[in-house]
């Protein structure tokens, strides 16, 4: 390489990890906002989770700043690959340039380093990487490797799967809705006020959601998949918190029948007790109860 390609490479490779530093510190500052304003979470989908985003886009950084090129690589496969699941699970395509751009920065990057590798071995002033590998590298490249997989499963059934926290009525996904007014659950000017479906891979799997109506409970493998509940028809209702990651809490209601319909709410971000909270103002609105 001349004195130009190399003073151009590196050119390249300063954007890069620039970019780099840019992408980690937007995703850390959504990330934060998404935590404490709910509207932004329920619309762009960051959390303090994105903090792992972070983490990953933070090492890749570095990585790319000592012009190593596999991190330039996976920086480039990461970037696009993230944006193409969001795009097609969202059909979301606004700031489609502004992705772009960085992904062509990426992908010079990732040529630059490749280059400069290169050259570098064929100056001497790097050993070349063909020698013998020992049994420690291939173990450790498996395990990456493996690692690597789990990653893309776990984001393609993340976009794939229904939120995992309860989310209000006004930010529902509209296939969520379409499907309701569809089957007849939910009707006209009828106002939905909060929704959770625990569902792993379908919505339909399970989903619990109350309007200004009723409450509905739903899935799809009972014989009858919907349960619709007036509120004139609820004595009373209970909660049981379970502020635990992997546990849901509890909603039950007591019907004048003397049965009890139960069904799960997801503690994150306090989200149990939003939906407790409003299905009890709604319930003593409509039967003219009050709290004890």
């Amino acid at each position: 390489m001349t004195n130009e390609e190399k003073q151009a490479a590196e050119k390249n490779i300063r954007w890069a990890w620039i970019c780099g530093i840019i992408s980690a510190f937007v995703t850390l500052i959504v990330g934060i906002l998404g935590h404490y304003n709910d509207d932004f979470r329920y619309q762009y989908g960051y959390d303090l989770w994105s903090i792992l985003d972070v983490l990953l886009i933070g090492g890749l950084t570095y990585g790319i700043f000592k012009k190593n090129r596999y991190s330039a690589l996976c920086m480039l496969i990461y970037f696009v690959g993230s944006k193409l699941l969001g795009i097609v699970e969202s059909g979301n395509t606004s700031g489609l340039i502004l992705a772009v751009g960085f992904g062509v920065v990426y992908y010079r990057a990732t040529v630059s380093c490749f280059r400069l590798h290169k050259d570098a071995v064929k100056q001497g002033e790097m050993e070349p990487t063909s020698k013998k590998r020992g049994t420690a590298f291939y173990v450790g490249m498996s395990i990456a490797g493996f690692l690597g997989l789990c990653l893309v499963i776990l984001m393609v059934l993340g976009l794939m799967s229904p939120e995992i926290e309860v989310i209000p009525g006004r930010q529902v996904d509209k296939e969520y809705v379409n499907f309701l007014r569809t089957e007849g659950l939910l009707e006209g000017l009828e106002e939905m006020h909060y929704w959770y479906s625990d569902g792993f891979s379908d919505f339909k799997q399970g989903f619990y959601f109350f309007s200004d109506q009723k409450v509905v409970v739903y899935n799809e493998s009972w014989f009858e998949p919907a349960i619709i509940i007036p509120y004139e028809q609820i004595l009373d209702i209970s909660f049981e918190r379970d502020p635990s990651f992997f546990e849901d809490s509890r909603i039950t209601l007591y019907l004048d029948d003397e049965s009890s319909v139960y069904f799960p709410v997801s503690s994150e971000n306090d989200g149990d007790m939003k939906y407790y909270e409003k299905l009890r103002e709604v319930w003593n609105e409509k039967v003219g109860q009050h709290e004890d």
